[in-house]
């Protein structure tokens, strides 16, 4: 397979997923690898075990560890065996090492569990959908973040001037080229945000800010401004992508957030609000043929019955 970095990720890629996705689900209790799993879908280990993670945000291996763990909890709780026969039949090898890592997943020990029992909540299978533009996203998690503070360089510019000039871009790499340097106090230097807010009716224009988290101390060099980020509930996708991060334009960015809001969001009961989003892409994570970004989007739980169904309120 061709993974150069002209190549999207296509339908192939997303049939690979799916097919180990199913391959795992069937195979529980079977001994799983990465060399197994990557020749499942026909990649190489590399390039497998760095699409899965910057879909799944965890590592392969783990998760396949939190599946099976996830699967064990239902013969636990079904009394279908003792904890050693769990072990054994997950492939934890030992009764320890199955203990700790069921543990740490769920807060308690089997043993306490199965004495004490009570509903856990677990994440279920991961799922993958292919984007306009050539690339893979994963459905969302929800995380409710703390207060943030950004300091960046606001630009307003025309969707269409956008398109053409790449505007958005061009300012992304100044940032990180001339202003990034500058800042101190960043959390994570090789972490590039990007705000995002859409067209105000008013003036025809988007608001784009390149910028870095910084902690709530940190002194704001000159040209610069400081967006503070309050604390909410966002929905973050993961997107990865076979192209290098500057190719993560504002049009590319404009094609995702529609597939999210008109085919993804219609089939959810959560509620998103289009008023901003934040990109974050670590840039240690990605090359000339790979892009992992992560879109938080402010999101509210879904309505109660008889409350309106705003999309557009979090």
């Amino acid at each position: 397979m061709n993974l150069s970095c002209d190549t999207p990720i296509t339908r192939d890629a997303l049939d690979a997923i799916r097919r180990v996705l199913g391959h795992v689900e069937a195979q529980l209790t079977a001994p799983l690898s990465l060399t197994d799993l990557a020749a499942v879908a026909a990649y190489s280990p590399f390039h497998f075990h760095r699409l899965f993670g910057a879909l799944a945000g965890v590592p392969l291996m783990s998760y396949v560890r939190n599946r099976k763990l996830d699967e064990s909890l239902v013969d636990l709780l079904n009394g279908k065996g003792s904890v050693l026969d769990l072990a054994l039949r997950y492939g934890f090898g030992f009764e320890q090492s199955y203990a700790r890592a069921f543990t740490r997943r769920f807060g308690e020990t089997p043993a306490r569990l199965r004495r004490n029992p009570k509903a856990i909540q677990i994440a279920g299978p991961l799922v993958v959908r292919e984007t306009p533009g050539g690339g893979l996203l994963a459905d969302p998690s929800f995380v409710v973040c703390p207060q943030r503070m950004l300091i960046g360089r606001a630009i307003h510019l025309a969707l269409s001037e956008d398109l053409q000039d790449g505007l958005a871009n061009s300012a992304g790499r100044a940032f990180m080229e001339r202003d990034a340097p500058r800042i101190r106090g960043s959390v994570a230097p090789d972490v590039y945000i990007g705000l995002v807010k859409p067209v105000n009716p008013l003036t025809g224009l988007a608001t784009y800010v390149p910028a870095l988290e910084v902690r709530p101390d940190a002194p704001i060099p000159a040209g610069l401004e400081r967006h503070r980020i309050p604390a909410r509930r966002f929905a973050v996708f993961r997107y990865a992508g076979w192209h290098p991060p500057e190719a993560l334009d504002l049009g590319r960015l404009t094609q995702l957030l529609d597939f999210i809001f008109l085919q993804w969001l219609p089939q959810s009961a959560w509620r998103l609000d289009a008023t901003f989003h934040l990109e974050s892409i670590d840039l240690r994570h990605c090359a000339a043929d790979f892009t992992e970004a992560l879109l938080y989007i402010p999101a509210a739980p879904p309505a109660q019955a008889g409350t309106p169904a705003d999309s557009r309120a979090a």
